[in-house]
């Protein structure tokens, strides 16, 4: 397949990752059961409301909400530019550090979200997709560190933004 059929592939997986991260964060803050809550071991509020749902008091949904955005940006911008590709396997990686982060989190738990299974399952099969896209381009590093600082500039920004806001006293 051509490089725009895995972009787009990403894509369209990055905003249903983005629309079950705004239900996750809804949910975070909801009152009552999930429309996945089956049982104990099969429940989105149990998981959601826990102590591994917040990161430095910040929701892990919202910090989601900001990954898939930035996915949704590169996939976009690696169109037309060979080390976006890079970058968006790397930003891959460190998504899977997040899922290993998580499961984590529903083994201890002894349960399972299903919502949150389908984001760990979509920045999984990215991860195998954008890995697929890089390996074979020839990138250019010192262009890849060009556009990779500004980049990372504004994820800090955008994670440093919630962090202060959620822990003012």
């Amino acid at each position: 397949m051509k490089k725009e059929v895995y972009l787009k592939v990403i894509l369209i997986l990055s905003l249903i990752g983005l629309a079950t991260s705004f239900y996750l964060l809804y949910e975070h803050y909801a009152t009552g059961s999930s429309v996945c809550d089956v049982n104990a071991t099969v429940s989105c509020s149990l998981v959601n409301a826990s102590v591994f749902s917040e990161l430095l008091g910040v929701p892990v949904a919202l910090m989601g909400i900001i990954w898939f955005l930035a996915v949704i940006w590169l996939s976009v911008k690696a169109k037309k530019s060979k080390p976006h590709l890079n970058i968006l396997f790397w930003w891959h990686i460190l998504g899977l550090l997040s899922v290993i982060y998580l499961v984590t989190a529903e083994f201890i738990l002894q349960a399972i979200c299903p919502f949150c299974t389908v984001v760990h399952a979509i920045i999984i099969i990215g991860l195998i997709i954008s890995f697929f896209l890089q390996r074979n381009v020839k990138i250019n590093k010192k262009q890849t560190q060009k556009l990779l600082k500004p980049f990372l500039v504004v994820i800090i920004i955008l994670n440093i933004i919630p962090l202060i806001i959620f822990n003012i006293p």
